[in-house]
């Protein structure tokens, strides 16, 4: 099973030569900044905002995944572990909207 930074490494370097990929990318770090700051707000997560959040986020990874191993840019036979902690999110929101 492969893990997300290894397929995080991936993706950044296959980013930089894919526009459709790096827009996706930077979809995927909108969701991390804005799960990252509902958390901080107190009351957010009234109607499950938070969780919303982050099923988005996680299917924008599953989307980007999915391109991906079409371009054949990573292994699309792996399994990945998408557990994701916030230091995760923060480094995920931070790197993977760059140079947008």
């Amino acid at each position: 099973m492969k893990n997300l930074e290894s397929l995080y490494n991936e993706i950044l370097e296959a980013k930089e030569s894919d526009s459709e990929l790096s827009i996706l990318c930077h979809k995927a770090a909108e969701y991390a900044r804005l799960h990252l700051y509902a958390q901080k707000i107190n009351g957010c997560n009234s109607l499950g905002e938070i969780e919303h959040l982050m099923d988005e986020f996680r299917g924008m990874i599953f989307e980007i995944i999915r391109y991906c191993g079409k371009k054949n840019y990573i292994d699309n036979l792996a399994i990945y572990s998408f557990d994701v902690t916030d230091k995760e999110l923060e480094k995920l929101g931070a790197d993977l909207g760059e140079f947008l």
